[in-house]
């Protein structure tokens, strides 16, 4: 699934980011993600490297200090959790995720690595992990622990054992996961679909479950028993109710994922979703960075009347130290044939690798972050090193046509070049905050 719609239709999207979490969060907020797609004995999964990428990139956004890992058979699987158990000791919040195959014999759930080759139901015991033991290893009631796996899928290897011989000495073979109920205090269990219920395979190449999960991870002020239930309900109508993830949970207190503020926050102010996308040649899946918008009126300068003043998004992507705001107002300039400006003003660490910003081809509008963008009419020019204006067009029918797409469509796309040559897109959500600045930005400039 690609989410870079719009201008640059053919840059891929999503990657690993590993990046290091702020020191204050690093001992208090861990996480392990784990994606296996490679299936050597099974079908693969196309999806689960790239799920576990976007979301290890949003957990890292979240202040979370991020172990990541692909691909795992059962030796390399059983050392990267015996490693996150000890590096999660003294943690405030743990968070394991898993995207990949997993199946239930007589109650019981395995994870399987990509190596596993099930000719007989004892080879679960040597072939697999089973779930409950990961869940022990993990299990701490003096923090909260946080378990999601993304592993409910239709999965051939659950089919064929359950037409064994000795598949009846074990039990009922069914699909997806069985429940587990969290034993003691302070565990979340989180599945894809619902106890014995696989998620439809039209949906599985397309993640469902995962994509919500980025989507809703890196809300601040979003209890985590909160987001679960976004994600169940997002899931549900994307699918049409045919997958409903589950969720189980023995917290004593309230958990809050996002709980460090990216960007400054205006009273009434709440960030929402930003994401940078980078074309990166040396992978063919590029990168994808998480970050967080904040919304808010410009202050008009001294003497002028209010409803001159513009409307303001504060952007910070802050795995690469990006930043930039973006600042819409009415065209009074009549010197200038526009209707309304746009100054996109970035800031870039002194290092960064890509260089600075050499151009910005174009404005688009769309009406999701899934969606293709729509181009304003107007003309992007550079003002300086990492500044540019774009003047939107005076004709009517593109001046009526502009003002429709920015009031209406809740998503802006911005495509710009860095001086290496490198593409990419910065995807800003507007969010209920935004869109009511929109409105009355629109209804006052129409005054």
């Amino acid at each position: 699934m690609s989410r870079l719609y719009g201008f640059w239709t053919a840059l891929p999207v999503v990657a690993l980011l590993l990046g290091s979490s702020p020191a204050s969060a690093a001992s208090e907020r861990v996480a392990l993600v784990v994606g296996n797609g490679a299936y050597r004995h099974t079908t693969a999964i196309e999806r689960a490297k790239p799920d576990a990428q976007a979301l290890a990139a949003a957990l890292t956004s979240a202040g979370f200090e991020v172990s990541a890992a692909e691909d795992l058979d059962r030796a390399s699987m059983e050392r990267v959790l015996r490693d996150f158990v000890r590096k999660a000791e003294g943690a405030k919040v743990v968070l394991l995720f898993y995207a990949g195959h997993g199946l239930q014999v007589d109650g019981r759930n395995h994870l399987v690595p990509i190596d596993a080759k099930l000719n007989a139901v004892a080879d679960l015991n040597t072939e697999t992990l089973k779930l409950d033991d990961i869940l022990e290893s993990v299990r701490d009631a003096s923090r909260a622990n946080i378990v999601i796996l993304d592993a409910c899928r239709d999965n051939p290897l659950a089919r064929g054992l359950a037409g064994r011989p000795d598949a009846a000495k074990v039990g009922a073979i069914l699909p997806g996961l069985g429940a587990f109920p969290p034993a003691g205090a302070g565990m979340v269990i989180a599945y894809s679909s619902a106890p014995g219920a696989a998620a439809p395979y039209e949906d599985c190449s397309d993640s469902a479950f995962s994509r919500s999960l980025v989507k809703h991870i890196t809300v601040l002020g979003l209890e985590v028993r909160q987001m679960l239930t976004r994600v169940r309900a997002d899931v549900a109508a994307s699918t049409r109710n045919r997958q409903l993830p589950w969720d189980s949970s023995s917290l004593l207190g309230e958990i809050y994922l996002a709980a460090r503020p990216i960007v400054p926050r205006l009273a009434g102010d709440a960030p929402q979703r930003a994401v940078l996308y980078i074309e990166d040649k040396s992978t063919p899946q590029g990168r994808q960075y998480v970050g967080h918008v904040t919304w808010r009126r410009e202050l008009p300068a001294q003497g002028a009347e209010v409803n001159t003043s513009g409307v303001v998004a504060d952007v910070d992507i802050p795995a690469v130290g990006l930043q930039a705001t973006l600042v819409l107002r009415r065209n009074d300039d009549k010197t200038l044939s526009a209707s309304h400006t746009i100054d996109i003003n970035f800031k870039l660490p002194g290092d960064f690798n890509g260089g600075g910003i050499v151009s910005v081809p174009g404005f688009l509008m769309k009406s999701s972050e899934q969606t293709r963008g729509t181009p304003l009419a107007g003309l992007p020019v550079k003002v300086s090193d990492n500044f540019f204006m774009v003047g939107l067009s005076n004709v009517q029918v593109d001046r009526s046509r502009n003002i429709e797409l920015l009031r209406d469509r809740g998503w802006i796309d911005l495509p710009f070049v860095f001086k290496n040559q490198q593409r990419a897109i910065l995807a800003i959500e507007k969010g209920p905050r935004g869109e009511s600045l929109f409105t009355e930005a629109f209804a006052a400039w129409n005054r």
